[in-house]
């Protein structure tokens, strides 16, 4: 990779093979496993920072691993300018990129057992932060487009076309899956005392709780208002009902909008409705599970209720 050509070629190749997936991991898994083989890199790992925590994608070359992370904010430093560091046979670099006018801030990290020269390096530079920031613009439309704005759970758009797949999936392969659909208790009331802006904080803390509370693979969302779905795969409805009274009694629990300076106490009403065995169509097995749900809004909300035939 001496000649400045080949690094632009290299770009070219990346945009218009590389790109070309819905799916965003593997979109930046082709990326980073191109840059590797070109580069000769022993690993190449973005990392992306979001408000409430860093993205990781790592790709290391020999092995041919491709991992997926969400990191603390707290325990990645980012870099100010490119730096490099000797660890042990290698060199690795960190390459920071920013663009303030689309809130985005990340960096690259590799590692390289030859050093660059400075032309090299700044070669480099120019190749990571064009192919990086193409792609980030990309990831941050296509998230804006499948995630609640408030809360940064996925939307209700994608809720619904994602169960869809699933339900598919679960009738070719036999298996199954339960929602649990939840209804905040209360949230009218803070509306009318606070205001709505301390209601949309309330949301966004409940949102983190529940992504705090709830497995990797579990998908969570906010349907509309203050009412969620949460999708559990592989459980029975006894199973899942265990899921909900925990998250029951974590929301009990949990103090309110505590930094505004308020000590405001919330429950929140559940329903649960399983596929296959309640529905085969998506639109009905939500429709069971928010009738479940106002069956514990019917009897004095704060309760978990799975859906049965009347």
């Amino acid at each position: 990779m001496k000649k400045p050509e080949n690094y632009f070629k290299l770009f070219n190749e990346i945009l218009s093979n590389g790109i070309s997936t819905e799916d965003l991991n593997e979109m930046v898994f082709k990326i980073e496993k191109k840059i590797c083989l070109e580069l000769s890199l022993n690993f190449i790992s973005l990392y992306y920072l979001t408000n409430e925590y860093i993205l990781n994608f790592k790709f290391t070359c020999k092995q041919k691993i491709f991992k997926f992370k969400h990191l603390d904010k707290k325990n990645i430093p980012f870099p100010e300018d490119i730096s490099i560091e000797k660890e042990k046979t290698f060199y690795i670099y960190k390459f920071p990129f920013y663009s303030k006018r689309e809130d985005i801030e990340a960096f690259v990290e590799i590692a390289i057992k030859e050093k660059f020269t400075s032309e090299e390096l700044q070669y480099v530079k120019l190749l990571l932060e064009a192919i990086f920031l193409y792609f980030l613009r990309l990831y941050k439309a296509r998230r804006l487009a499948l995630h609640d704005e408030l809360t940064d759970l996925y939307n209700n758009r994608y809720l619904k076309e994602y169960l869809k797949q699933e339900s598919i999936r679960a009738l070719r392969y036999n298996t199954k899956f339960s929602i649990i659909f939840l209804d905040l208790d209360g949230l009218k009331e803070i509306n009318d005392s606070y205001g709505h802006i301390y209601g949309a904080k309330t949301l966004k803390e409940l949102g983190k709780l529940l992504k705090k509370h709830t497995r990797s693979s579990d998908v969570v969302g906010r349907f509309g208002g203050d009412e969620f779905i949460i999708v559990i795969f592989g459980a029975s409805k006894k199973e899942t009902k265990s899921v909900a009274e925990r998250l029951r009694k974590q929301i009990k629990e949990n103090i309110f909008l505590k930094e505004e300076g308020f000590n405001i106490k919330l429950t929140a009403s559940f329903g649960i409705a399983s596929f296959p065995e309640d529905a085969t169509n998506i639109d009905d097995l939500i429709n069971k599970a928010d009738k479940a749900m106002y069956q514990v809004k019917k009897s004095g909300k704060d309760g978990v209720q799975c859906y049965k035939e009347d």
